[in-house]
């Protein structure tokens, strides 16, 4: 398969031409092409076209090795291409093999619709008033039925009406994705959230930190490891001067006891936590659910639907503001839960506490969920 070039005409019976923009994503880089399309031209028909940009003739295996996607599903080959519907699309490679099934998947749905008139999920939907029908048996509007006796009318088969269209207030033109979240791995010691008092090591500079003991007594086994200047530890217990905590930021044992204060000199300061201290990855991940339940809703994904189209380059200062504002309605429900405030301040600060989890094979899958709830 070669690489695709921009604005290759795909012909088809409409002289509409629309502007469809297929996203590629590789080795964590993205790019773009748009293509020019006809109005009415099936997903197979672009496929194919897409390739021709590169090759004088595409092979079904190559034009099966791939799939196009709208909000994270599989468009079929046999869907058509209409004003209404998508004007960006993702690029999946799947290969010869699974390419196939997918292929012989679509023939097969293509087949079973072909027995009634489809719509194109992205045509609009319309109900169509349903005109009374006259038989034989039923009298005409012209002339009056004989009243039946009681004993006819008991014997007259109870007859359903006819359902009556029900009007929607606005027609849907595409399925609301629905966002799998990443599985959430154990919870180690140090990530639960604490139940007592928390401080902050600032003694031990030189040492890299200060002494911890398995026991209360100062006598009692050391352990090899120091609790490194600047750890987070919650309190456990505490008698006189001696404390004993959990292990929450920084390095050293994950346990045992220390000394708030030695000659006179504090090793320890009483810390109040902040939504950064806190946020850990299970909290991390938690945040990230909560968003993509408030973003996979329906009112909120007719919203974004709506000012895509009003903007679909998806740029200029209006679009932004409009788009910052539509995230902030959900945002500012959620945040306030882990700490932040529910504003336009409270975002960044989000946004950089998630640095410290980078690398996490958990959240960058639950970031691919929200960037393909909003669509970006």
């Amino acid at each position: 398969m070669g690489m695709w070039s921009t604005n290759e005409e795909i012909s088809s019976n409409s002289n509409t031409i629309l502007h469809l923009t297929v996203r590629f994503a590789q080795q964590q880089q993205q790019w773009h092409r748009t293509f020019d399309v006809e109005n009415g031209s099936t997903i197979r028909d672009i496929k194919a076209a897409m390739l021709k940009c590169s090759e004088e003739s595409a092979s079904e295996d190559d034009i099966n090795a791939f799939e196009l996607r709208h909000l994270g599903r599989r468009i079929p080959d046999f869907e058509k291409i209409h004003e209404q519907g998508p004007s960006i699309v993702d690029f999946a490679f799947l290969g010869p093999t699974e390419g196939a099934l997918r292929a012989q998947e679509d023939m097969q749905k293509q087949a079973a619709w072909t027995a009634k008139p489809v719509r194109s999920r992205y045509e609009s939907s319309r109900p169509v008033a349903a005109k009374p029908q006259t038989t034989a048996a039923s009298p005409s509007p012209a002339s009056p039925a004989e009243p039946l006796s009681q004993q006819q009318q008991q014997q007259q088969p109870q007859q359903t009406p006819p359902p009556q269209p029900t009007q929607s207030k606005e027609a849907i033109p595409f399925e609301f994705p629905k966002p799998q979240p990443a599985p959430r791995p154990p919870v180690p010691d140090e990530d639960r959230p604490p139940k007592g008092d928390c401080w902050e090591v600032i003694g031990g500079t030189a040492q890299g930190g200060i002494l911890v003991r398995e026991g209360r007594s100062t006598s009692s086994k050391q352990l090899p490891e120091r609790l490194a200047t600047g750890a987070l530890i919650e309190e456990l217990s505490r008698e006189g001067e001696r404390l004993q905590y959990r292990r929450l930021r920084g390095s050293g044992p994950n346990f045992g006891w220390v000394s708030v204060t030695i000659s006179g000199k504090e090793l320890l300061t009483s810390k109040t936590m902040s939504a950064e201290d806190l946020f850990s990855l299970d909290r991390a991940l938690a945040l990230q659910e909560d968003l993509m339940e408030g973003f996979a809703r329906p009112d909120f994904q007719m919203a974004l639907h709506k000012l895509i189209q009003e903007h679909p380059g998806k740029s200029g200062a209006a679009f932004l503001k409009k788009r910052t504002e539509l995230f902030l309605s959900v945002q500012s429900q959620v945040l306030p839960k882990y700490g932040f405030e529910g504003s336009a301040s409270g975002v960044v600060r989000m946004m950089a506490a998630f640095a410290r989890h980078n690398g996490s094979k958990e959240m960058e899958w639950n970031n691919h969920q929200l960037n393909m709830l909003l669509q970006m």
